[in-house]
């Protein structure tokens, strides 16, 4: 999809966007993402690979959006978040059987890793969100 995305829009203008995006950190980063052939979501492994999300600073906010396999992503993810860290699966509440799609997601999460935190989903009202039930904090490891 990704992929579709890019093909609808100017590689040229991206480029240029690229070049002149500032520190020359993310102008290689953008740069590298459109020139590399990119696997399919599927391929979570891959797109982000252990040594990769091992690196990473924390805390972590992912926002989980793309609706297509939520469960290899949070599978993939939920090992190299650190006590702390956010995960957010948006729109559930939309998904035909979105409280069996969000369930079968958080499978391979241990009881209590996860927690949704209320202050968030709550407020501006209960479940007052795009995420009902599913903005979550990890808490132990």
């Amino acid at each position: 999809q990704f992929r579709e995305v890019l093909e609808r829009l100017s590689l040229d203008d991206l480029r240029r966007a690229a070049e002149s995006a500032g520190p020359a950190e993310v102008r290689s980063a953008l740069s590298r993402v459109l020139s590399e052939d990119l696997p399919d979501l599927k391929d979570v492994a891959v797109l982000l690979p252990a040594d990769r999300l091992s690196a990473l600073p924390h805390p972590w906010l992912i926002v989980e959006d793309c609706h297509n396999h939520v469960a290899l992503i949070v599978e993939h993810l939920y090992p190299f978040m650190a006590v702390g860290d956010y995960l957010v699966i948006e729109d559930i509440g939309h998904w035909p059987n979105g409280s069996e799609k969000l369930r079968a997601a958080l499978r391979c999460v241990p009881a209590g890793g996860l927690m949704v935190d209320t202050y968030y989903t709550d407020l501006f009202g209960r479940n007052a969100t795009c995420s009902p039930d599913a903005i979550f904090r990890k808490m132990d490891d």
